[in-house]
């Protein structure tokens, strides 16, 4: 079984046929969720699910998308098999800014603040917990100034209005769209590139289109973005990096 969150009390799981081996996914289960997917992140790989949804409906549902599951498991698992340390928050680490590195320079002082000069990034903080504190509303304050404009943008080519855009600090997923077009968006994705962090906002505008993952919906998203797939399969490499932890 895929490795789940170690705060997964319990779980129910769903047992899928691959080339005569079955493959058993935890499941996960949201009242947020609608429909059921396979979350692939730097905890593990597992279904998050709708409450009601049977286990068979589920299994059914992911059956003809474990090729693409399988692949992906095989680039997590390349990615996180390389040699990491945990960050301290100190000087010499490096930092990501729209897939741009950046070293981080720490200076002792009491008024905590975040600058950024060049290739380096400079905290003032008086230990790594304000370091690590200054720099995450940083980056969000980053991250709203560009999403709003790059929301904007695909909202425009896409012919939608869209609502409010919203941080949040999902585990699971880049962002999502609601009905009345609010965008809630994972403040760790501006450290992608500008490519990836466009992917995630035409591919939640578009669901104001085709609220589901039809062909339909991806015929918008390609109507907008002829080379989506590159850019998916980028975030599914990389995605992993674009983190504080």
């Amino acid at each position: 079984m895929w490795r789940v969150p170690d705060s997964a009390k319990t779980f129910e799981s769903v047992q899928l046929q691959h080339a005569g081996e079955t493959l058993t996914f935890a499941v996960l289960r949201s009242v947020q969720r609608k429909t059921c997917a396979v979350v692939l992140d730097g905890r593990g790989v597992y279904v998050a699910a709708p409450m009601s949804q049977p286990l068979p409906s589920i299994a059914e549902a992911l059956a003809p998308k474990l090729p693409v599951i399988l692949e992906r498991d095989s680039r997590f698992r390349a990615l996180q098999g390389r040699p990491t340390r945990p960050r301290q928050f100190v000087s010499g680490e490096s930092l990501r800014l729209l897939g741009r590195p950046y070293l981080l320079r720490v200076v002792d002082g009491d008024q905590c603040g975040v600058e950024l000069r060049g290739t380096r990034v400079f905290v003032t903080a008086r230990d790594r917990y304000d370091v690590q504190a200054a720099l995450e509303e940083w980056f969000k304050e980053k991250a709203i100034a560009i999403f709003t404009e790059r929301v904007a943008y695909w909202a425009q080519r896409l012919g939608v209005t869209h609502g409010e855009v919203l941080l949040r600090s999902q585990k699971t997923r880049w962002g999502s769209c609601d009905r009345s077009g609010n965008l809630r968006l994972n403040w760790r994705l501006v450290m992608a590139p500008m490519s990836l962090i466009d992917y995630v906002l035409a591919h939640e505008l578009a669901h104001l289109r085709v609220p589901d993952h039809s062909p339909a919906f991806w015929s918008v998203l390609r109507g907008v973005m002829p080379d989506y797939q590159a850019r998916r399969s980028q975030l599914d490499r990389d995605g992993a990096q674009f983190t504080l932890d």
